[in-house]
């Protein structure tokens, strides 16, 4: 599924940001700048020095905040759903958005990859 411009998406799940009931208009995304590296600090055995270990990032949280919109007889349902799809699970899956003409891919195993469509817009 191709995203619409400044959309969200939690793996193949509820789409953020679309303008059809229901919805949800996001109001802010905080999470997503890169993550700091996990340090190792170690003192070398016998001798002076140590070792430094720094090849992977911590964990980040990615907090979306909005507004839903939905129809009354349908707002379990709705909601529901979005409980469904962003609750907690044992693997990694990823958080697809489109901002502009770009499309980025987050995930563990791929912490961004930007494919841009359309004129030169590199976020």
């Amino acid at each position: 599924m191709v995203l619409a411009d400044y959309t969200f998406q939690l793996d193949s799940g509820v789409v953020l940001n679309t303008d059809t009931l229901p919805f949800v208009d996001v109001q802010r995304v905080v999470g997503l700048d890169s993550a700091p590296y996990r340090e190792t600090i170690r003192d070398h055995e016998g001798t002076d020095g140590g070792y430094i270990d720094a090849e992977f990032e911590t964990g980040r949280e990615v907090i979306v905040e909005g507004i839903a919109y939905c129809d009354v007889d349908n707002a379990e349902t709705f909601f529901d759903s979005l409980k469904q799809n962003y609750a907690p699970v044992t693997t990694p899956i990823p958080f697809v958005l489109r901002l502009g003409y770009c499309k980025t891919h987050w995930s563990n195993s791929n912490p961004g990859v930007d494919v841009c469509r359309g004129p030169s817009h590199l976020w």
